[in-house]
Formats: structure tokens, C-alpha cells, sequence
């Protein structure tokens, strides 16, 4: 079960906001001119450390948020009325069942996102995406960590991985994924549930890609590296442009050479070959 949490921001601030919730486990958010819905697991919820981030932008936390218990009936309705197709480079569209398209895209992406972040519409997906475009994914195997709704795992098949593994540790990004797996007939990615520490997978991969948070990839990146093929590749998001020293110190300690970096609206997406 989730929350939804309500905050009441200027649209100025509301990044840096969303940054410094996906370090407090928030998974999802959607944005709106004075205010930001988000949205968490109800183990994960703590009221306090909340306050001191909003606390941290704006000038008192009074009022600034609301706290309701979140339905996945009304989530996916809100969806439903809300999401917009993205298209990429003119080279991929992400839409939902209910869109029809007015011409025909290289890569097309068929999502019904519930709670699971991820629909190409934040930046982050956004730099993944097009980093998978200039990427060789043609017979190479992939892992995709905290897949949410799947999309990048989805794109790695339909630029040619012979085989794709998808991980998260979250019930409904899990259900999900398969979901989103099925629609976009990418049924043989495999899907585990767990994070890539408890998994313990016992097999290497020629691509990696975690579009997750900074806090999680600082852990995890010993991790990624002892799971690729020499000569692999590992895709990172999820973070800001602040934060790319840190992330680029953490893999050269693991034996990964920084290879390419993006950004966009101050978030970051770096390249690393092993």
C-alpha cells in the first residue's frame, strides 16, 4: 500500500524537491504549476525526515503538505485522464493502450503505468532513452535494475538484446513490468523481484542500466560492476549534474571507466565501460 503526499511548492523549486525525495524512497511524482503529488510505500513513509526537506525549500512546512492513503483504482484513472505520449528523437513513442498515434514510429512503447515510475515524460527516462539509441544493443544481454514500469528493458529488446533480466524490489512495479512486458510482446524478459545485493544473480551481462537514485546507485554501483563482462557497459540516471562526481568516483573504484555523460534540465546520465 502507498501514500500519496501532497505538497504545495512553486513550480521553481519543484526538482530539486523531487531529488531530494527520490533519496527518501519516493517513487513516483507528478507535477502540476503550484504543487507536486507523490507518492511512497507506507513502510517506507517517515513524516519527520519529510518535514526537514520541505523545510530545506520552502520557508515553513505549514500547510505545505497532505498526506492521503492512494487507491490504485483512482491512480490509474488519474492516468488515464493525465498522460500524454512522449515521443523521442523521432525515433520512439511512449504511449498508453488508449492513444492513436497519427503516424508510425520506429520504436513505439505501450505503457499503463500504475505506481511505478517511469513513462518517459522526466528527464531521467527521457536521457536513458536516448542513451539506448547510441548504445549497441544488437545479441547483447542486459540487466535492467529497478525496471518499474519497464521501459528501458523494453527498449533494449526492440534494439536487438538477445536477452534482457529485469529487477525491482517493488509489488506493483513488478506487476506492472509484466504487464507493460506483455503488451509490447516482450514476454521472455525475465522479471525478478528483490534488490541486485539480495538477488545475488550468479551470471554477467554486456549492458547494465539502473535509473534509480543517487543514494541507491552509490550502494549498488560495486554491484553492477562485479555483474558485467569485461569490456560491459553500464548506463546511470536518476540523479543531478551535482551529483556526477560522486557517481563517477564510486565506478572508477569499481573498475568502470567514465565513457559519456548527458544532461537535461540539470540531470545527469553517464556512460561507463568496464
Amino acid at each position: 500500500m502507498h501514500y500519496q503526499v501532497k505538497i504545495t511548492c512553486p513550480e521553481d523549486i519543484q526538482d530539486t524537491l523531487i531529488a531530494d525525495l527520490l533519496r527518501l524512497d519516493f517513487e513516483s511524482f507528478w507535477q502540476d504549476q503550484n504543487q507536486v503529488l507523490a507518492y511512497i510505500d507506507k513502510e517506507k513513509f517517515d513524516e519527520i525526515t519529510l518535514k526537514d526537506i520541505i523545510e530545506k525549500h520552502l520557508d515553513s512546512t505549514e500547510n505545505a503538505f497532505e498526506v492521503s492513503d492512494l487507491e490504485e483504482k483512482n491512480w490509474n484513472e488519474e492516468w488515464e485522464k493525465n498522460f500524454e505520449p512522449v515521443f523521442i528523437e523521432d525515433q520512439i513513442a511512449i504511449k498508453a493502450d488508449f492513444h492513436i498515434l497519427s503516424k508510425s514510429y520506429p520504436y513505439e512503447i505501450t505503457v499503463n503505468p500504475k505506481m511505478s515510475f517511469g513513462t518517459g515524460h522526466h528527464e531521467t527516462t527521457d536521457l536513458m532513452l536516448k542513451t539506448q539509441l547510441n548504445t549497441d544493443f544488437q545479441g547483447k544481454s542486459i540487466l535492467d535494475v529497478g525496471t518499474g514500469t519497464g521501459i528501458l528493458a523494453i527498449m533494449a529488446q526492440k534494439l536487438g538484446a538477445r536477452d534482457v533480466v529485469a529487477t525491482d524490489i517493488d509489488d506493483w512495479s513488478i506487476e506492472n513490468s509484466r504487464e507493460n512486458f506483455l503488451n509490447n510482446e516482450c514476454q521472455e524478459i525475465e522479471i525478478l523481484q528483490g534488490s541486485i545485493e539480495e538477488l545475488a544473480i550468479d551470471r554477467e551481462f554486456d549492458i547494465i542500466l539502473a535509473n534509480i537514485n543517487r543514494n541507491v546507485l552509490l550502494h549498488e554501483i560495486p554491484f553492477y560492476s562485479g555483474l558485467l563482462k569485461q569490456g560491459g557497459v553500464l548506463l546511470l540516471s536518476g540523479f543531478y549534474d551535482t551529483d556526477i562526481v560522486p557517481i563517477t568516483v564510486a565506478c572508477e573504484r569499481s573498475g568502470l571507466n567514465a565513457k559519456n555523460c548527458a544532461l537535461k534540465n540539470k540531470w545527469a546520465c553517464l556512460t561507463f565501460q568496464k
